[in-house]
């Protein structure tokens, strides 16, 4: 090839390149519910392009002015710098505070790291309309038709108004389905009390402070008391013990030490018994305090009661752990 041809090409892909890094600008879509029970879809560009101003300052032809006496100023502060991570987003409400509706996160089925979520929004009972009996008609003046006579007018007799309690209707509940990078559930205080996003395909990270649960279960979240449940076709299990919960009741039970839970992965099942935290580690000790011995060790322990439902470890454990500190 020759060096024409070389520099044409170079020349080709300088052109090309700043169109094509424009395109795969990524959007980051964060789904927020607040301590309120506010929904909100905070949308964030990941070059920070979102939200910052294209329009041109365009010069004004303005009339001389007599020039005024010098005096002196200090020189202007430079702009503020505006770094990519403060760039304003762009903010969608879903829910209004207050409104009873739950968040349906189910895991990806490829490795985008994107999550399919359902927010159902029920809806508030209808006002009962009143029924009004008018079985009996009157003229408009009030003087029955039958009469011969024209008596004096008199007010139309009405019956009471009577209110139905069959007339109480709901009005369909309101579903609407988003793409989120992550699901954040946030205190009063602002500040995150859980995170749930993906990291591969069919898994879910539930991530509540340093603790990490992974699961294969699509999860379900209540906007107003922020509680965490497993949905299922028939009734959704609520997740009473919530993860740094659980391994603090692993510790309180000696099942593994603190030195061994910090490498510890968990994981959310279920099966017959119920939904479980499994929790899979290493346990080491001294064998009469002289030896060093190591077994895996996996503890479920039940994510509705807090109880240990089982507990797997290898036979020199489970026949000498009482000799090995």
């Amino acid at each position: 090839m020759s060096i024409k041809k070389l520099f044409a090409l170079f020349l080709l892909l300088l052109l090309i390149f700043p169109f094509s890094a424009q395109v795969m600008i990524a959007k980051a879509d964060d789904l927020i519910i607040q301590d309120d029970g506010k929904v909100i879809l905070v949308i964030t560009n990941n070059n920070g392009v979102l939200g910052e101003s294209t329009a041109k300052n365009i010069p004004i032809k303005e009339s001389p002015k007599p020039a005024a006496p010098a005096q002196k100023s200090n020189p202007p502060p430079p702009p503020p710098s505006h770094p990519a991570s403060q760039t304003p987003a762009k903010v969608v409400p879903l829910v209004p505070p207050h409104a009873q509706s739950t968040v349906q996160i189910n895991p990806p089925i490829n490795n985008d790291k994107k999550m399919q979520v359902t927010i159902t929004t029920e809806a508030a009972p209808k006002t009962p309309q009143p029924i009004t009996n008018q079985a009996a008609k009157t003229s408009p003046t009030g003087i029955s038709a039958n009469s011969k006579t024209s008596p004096k007018p008199t007010a139309p007799k009405t019956s009471p108004t009577i209110v139905s309690p069959k007339s109480t209707s709901f009005a369909p509940s309101n579903v609407v389905s988003k793409t989120v990078d992550q699901v954040v559930a946030q205190g009063s205080n602002g500040q995150p009390v859980l995170t749930i996003k993906s990291d591969q395909a069919r898994q879910l990270t539930i991530q509540q402070g340093h603790t990490q649960v992974t699961t294969a279960l699509p999860l379900q979240i209540d906007t107003l008391t922020h509680s965490l449940s497993v949905p299922s076709s028939n009734a959704s299990t609520k997740v009473s013990v919530l993860p740094t919960e659980a391994l603090q009741g692993i510790l309180e039970k000696g099942s593994l030490s603190a030195q061994d839970i910090t490498k510890a992965k968990i994981n959310l099942t279920k099966d017959e018994t119920g939904v479980n935290y499994t929790v899979q580690g290493e346990k080491k000790g001294k064998l009469f305090g002289i030896f060093d011995v190591n077994s895996p060790v996996q503890v479920k322990l039940s994510a509705q009661n807090g109880k240990v439902v089982n507990t797997s470890q290898s036979l020199l454990f489970n026949t000498l752990g009482g000799f090995i500190k």
